[in-house]
């Protein structure tokens, strides 16, 4: 029932998590990892709780095997670090002063909500980010991969940027809110958002690939003095349901942005920008410019 403070490792040729409840109750630092660079075999930690640690960290930088955390809840002080191939992370993670930096060689899937209430939220993946749990970060919300993104929660950063980059087709239906860093979302492939946004800094929305198309489905408010809304396509822009609005800076905030919105054409493709009835582009105090090429 107390609470030790000394630092705890578990290193071992294998970790077995069972299925029995286990806490790991320290404010000293917590480190499972293999003996060698890897752990041999895939690993779960099933119904594991970690509480008051000032640093969690679950597998070695060199670890190429899956990773699946589910059941269980992480209440840490400080940073909290996963390094796998395929990470899922199913239990919910919590740091009061550190970060949470989840670093797959493969796929990153998750229902368990992620909060940094000061620090940063880092997905790195090489290959598809699907975290179907909510991300709250004080500061920056980098989640990057090399294949497709999609998100169903809500994201959201206090103090920072939302920074979504992705390979592949980037579906996000959660809505979006960011302080003064504000939203970048960049693919490849087709961008979809269907979420609301809501930003102090400039929001851009750009796909970068031949013939691939932007989608905006909900309103995007920007309501810094000089932020932009940015939408960039190599083919079509389209606000995807009627009444949207697309606004930069309330005249509280001084001089709007930019609202762009580009739709480009090249040999593949000829890009039109589509905005159906009832919509609204307003920026206040600023200029509304719209491209097409």
């Amino acid at each position: 029932s107390g609470t030790a403070s000394g630092n705890i490792t578990v290193r071992g040729d294998r970790y077995w998590g069972g299925t029995t409840a286990a806490n790991y109750k320290t404010t000293g630092a917590v480190v499972i990892e293999s003996l060698a660079t890897q752990f041999p075999a895939d690993t779960t930690l099933l119904n594991h709780s970690f509480t008051g640690n000032s640093s969690l960290r679950i597998g070695r930088a060199t670890n190429a095997t899956a990773l699946t955390l589910s059941g269980g809840s992480t209440s840490i002080v400080g940073e909290y670090t996963v390094y796998g191939s395929a990470i899922t992370q199913n239990s919910a993670v919590t740091s009061s002063t550190g970060s949470i930096l989840i670093d797959p060689t493969t796929t990153y899937v998750g229902s368990g909500a992620l909060s940094a209430t000061a620090g940063t939220v880092t997905i790195s993946s090489g290959s598809t980010v699907s975290p179907t749990g909510a991300i709250q970060a004080g500061s920056n919300v980098t989640l990057q991969g090399s294949g497709a993104f999609t998100a169903t929660q809500p994201i959201s950063s206090t103090n920072g940027f939302i920074d979504i980059d992705a390979g592949g087709a980037v579906n996000q239906s959660g809505t979006l809110s960011a302080g003064s860093g504000g939203v970048s979302i960049e693919s490849a492939a087709a961008v979809s958002v269907s979420g609301a946004i809501a930003s102090v800094g400039t929001v851009s929305i750009e796909s970068t690939g031949s013939a691939t198309s932007v989608t905006l489905g909900a309103n995007a408010i920007v309501s810094g003095a000089g932020s932009n809304l940015i939408l960039k396509s190599k083919s079509d822009v389209l606000l995807g349901a009627a009444g949207i609005t697309l606004q930069t800076a309330g005249k509280l905030n001084g001089a709007g942005g930019r609202i762009v919105i580009w739709a480009d054409s090249d040999a593949i493709d000829q890009g039109y920008v589509d905005i159906p009835g009832n919509s609204v582009l307003n920026s206040i105090g600023g200029a509304t410019g719209t491209f097409t090429g």
